[in-house]
């Protein structure tokens, strides 16, 4: 609510007061504070008064009865700040507090003046000023001159108070609203900046609080729906984050997409270096991973278009290759699956030719005994039985000898390892696992389970 600080005033009363105008004060100099500036004329006996004269003002929020709205301002000689009084002319500060003037639009204050003891009646309501070159408070301004500064060494500045139901979408049910309104024109509708060497929560441009339990601390909405326009662009010209985003119980992050666009699309330009994405946990207790992705429709859960680099365990229901059939590349494609085993084995293969004594060394790279062990041979002779063929000498050196086979003949041999180098020693993959408490009654592919007859739904996720 807004009130007029230099109040035209009506008392009549004991002594025949009339009103008169106070002059339009300077430019203000400093910020407003809470006191108004109060004159009029008193008169007794249609004479003006000139003496000092005792006068008590009180603040109400009705024009009778009504509560009292701060204390009561006394000026008397015997408290020696009587009020002067020259040729019926006298003029007096008024400061009734801070909280006096602010409430809803249907708050009313109405002045009492008590003059030498006698009250007077009625009370004078204090109107809103038409036209203010500063004001403590303001219900509403229609007009303001540019640039608007509101200045403080306090917190808050400005305080925006409604207790409407309100509308996002209607600008005159909003507790405030910022319109540029030039279609041509890049002007901001709102700037927030602060200016501080503190990177903690709330030193921001810009504070947005949703303290009750529902709605949202803050509503960025692009409303054209034929426009381009972003709902929100977050940037950072230092080292800092863009955007960061905190939940202490819910979901931290949560986007979504009504159109076949993108919910979450990241990108780095051109000239730009480091990651896209980047996903951490820091929490040694915390067993849930990292990423979750999931899908209920045919499409695959994930697409990797280019390499792909996995430094820890990878586990999966199932493997193999995709591509195009090599004999009908634009109708079909090709699968295969993975070789798997429960060992972290290798797998190395070969066709050897022998010798005239009917034997061959098969060389192996130099790295590799450093890399396997628990070594396993299988020979196959090519074009004709050999009956007779054996491994003559195993792995030793990064080579094997095969023989008891005829001179010239052809042998096919494949060796398998199992990886003993630092990272699979410290990460074995056990074969079996009990599952978690959690997760006991339940099945990772509850489908399939069903589908073969082993297992019935249970309706648990």
């Amino acid at each position: 609510m807004r009130h007029c600080r230099h109040v035209l005033f009506a008392i009549a009363a004991l002594m025949g007061v009339t009103t008169s105008t106070a002059a339009p004060p300077s430019a203000p100099t400093a910020l407003q504070g809470s006191a108004f500036t109060y004159q009029g004329e008193l008169r007794q006996a249609g004479a003006p008064v000139t003496g000092n004269v005792d006068m008590t003002f009180a603040l109400f929020d009705a024009a009778v009865g009504g509560n009292q709205v701060g204390p009561a301002l006394s000026f008397t000689a015997a408290g020696g700040n009587a009020i002067p009084v020259a040729s019926g002319v006298f003029t007096v500060a008024l400061d009734f507090g801070t909280l006096a003037f602010n409430g809803p639009a249907s708050s009313e204050r109405y002045l009492r003046a008590t003059v030498n003891g006698t009250t007077l009646s009625p009370r004078t309501k204090i109107e809103s000023a038409p036209y203010a070159l500063q004001a403590k408070t303001a219900e509403m301004a229609y007009s303001v001159d540019v640039p608007l500064l509101l200045s403080g060494t306090t917190t808050p500045t400005l305080n925006v108070i409604s207790t409407g139901a309100g509308d996002p979408g209607n600008v005159n049910l909003s507790v405030a609203s910022f319109f540029a309104n030039n279609t041509t024109g890049v002007a901001s509708a709102i700037r927030g900046e602060t200016n501080t060497i503190f990177g903690n929560f709330g030193a921001a441009g810009m504070v947005g609080v949703s303290s009750g339990t529902g709605g949202a601390g803050g509503l960025f909405y692009s409303s054209n729906a034929s426009g381009g326009g972003n709902a929100l662009i977050a940037i950072t010209e230092g080292t800092g984050r863009g955007i960061i985003v905190t939940s202490k119980k819910g979901v931290g992050l949560e986007t979504s997409a009504n159109t076949d666009g993108h919910s979450l699309y990241a990108w780095k330009p051109s000239f730009a270096t480091g990651n896209v994405a980047r996903l951490a946990n820091f929490n040694n207790s915390n067993t849930s991973p990292v990423l979750q992705v999931t899908t209920t429709g045919t499409g695959p859960a994930a697409r990797f278009e280019g390499n792909v680099q996995v430094t820890g365990l990878l586990s999966k229901g199932a493997g193999s290759f995709q591509i195009d059939h090599p004999l009908a590349p634009t109708e079909k494609y090709l699968y295969h699956s993975f070789v798997e085993s429960p060992d972290m084995k290798n797998v190395y293969d070969g066709v050897a030719t022998l010798d005239r004594r009917g034997e061959a060394w098969i060389e192996l790279p130099d790295w590799f005994e450093a890399l396997n062990e628990t070594f396993r041979y299988q020979l196959t002779a090519l074009g004709a039985p050999a009956p007779n063929l054996y491994v003559a000498d195993e792995i030793a050196g990064n080579r094997f000898r095969i023989a008891g086979g005829r001179a010239g003949q052809r042998i096919s041999w494949q060796v398998t390892g199992v990886r003993h180098d630092a990272y699979a020693r410290a990460h074995r993959i056990p074969v079996e696992v009990d599952k978690p408490a959690a997760e006991r009654g339940t099945y990772l592919y509850p489908e399939a389970q069903c589908a073969d007859g082993t297992a019935e739904p249970d309706g648990r996720d």
